[in-house]
């Protein structure tokens, strides 16, 4: 199989809207990410990023991004993220099918970085493992949802695997809320041990790539 890092390289998936796109992190991605304000509740602490220099920007970028791992940032149009009444619609409304055609006339190009997606690409390479963070600002408007369709899609049209695999804290009622509706099969529990040593339990998950076709048919890759 092509090298997965090479499938996504000089790619950008987006919704039709051009709403939300995502590509390749970059460096310079890196370094705003290390700028965004820290997650307060503690099942989203994994999430912090605490690379603060450029050296340890620099080193945490060269050691993820491989063949073993690799990161996608998220954009959205910054015109909507002074309204989040409006993008959270606008989101919801994407990842159900829905396309206004008008948009893509009236929105400006200026985009913002809103979030990041890990891939860790086992040794088989017929499956992914996939976890996903929004911007502490932008948490709860329908965004997680579109950006992981979006990403089911652009694995399953530039790849072969065979899954998308994905795991939750037992707790995290509504992620798997999430999970669930867009597809993603329940497989059972398991106890793993978090950054500060301690067993959690969670909750996995697999998209097999004949669930496809539950995604909503509104994106693209250019």
């Amino acid at each position: 199989m092509k090298k997965l890092l090479d499938a996504f390289n000089n790619k950008t998936v987006q919704d039709r809207e051009g709403l939300l796109s995502m590509h390749l992190l970059t460096l310079d991605d890196l370094k705003e990410i290390a700028q965004w304000p820290q997650y307060k509740e503690e099942k989203l602490s994994w999430a912090n990023f605490t690379y603060i220099t450029h050296q340890e920007q620099k080193y945490w970028f060269n050691t993820n991004m491989g063949n073993h791992s690799f990161w996608l940032s998220l954009f959205v149009l910054s015109h909507y993220t002074t309204n989040k009444g409006l993008l959270r619609e606008k989101a919801h409304a994407l990842s159900k099918g829905i396309v206004d055609r008008t948009a893509l006339q009236t929105s400006p190009n200026k985009r913002s970085l809103i979030g990041r997606i890990s891939t860790l690409v086992p040794e088989k390479q017929d499956e992914l493992i996939f976890g996903i963070a929004i911007h502490p600002h932008f948490l709860e408007l329908g965004l997680g949802t579109l950006a992981t369709q979006m990403y089911l899609f652009a694995t399953f049209e530039l790849t072969t695997v065979d899954s998308v695999w994905l795991e939750t804290q037992e707790t995290n009622f509504r992620a798997q809320h999430v999970y669930e509706k867009i597809g993603f099969k329940r497989l059972g529990y398991h106890y793993k041990t978090n950054t500060f040593g301690i067993q959690e339990k969670r909750v996995s998950y697999v998209f097999p790539r004949e669930s496809k076709e539950r995604l909503p048919k509104v994106f693209e890759i250019i």
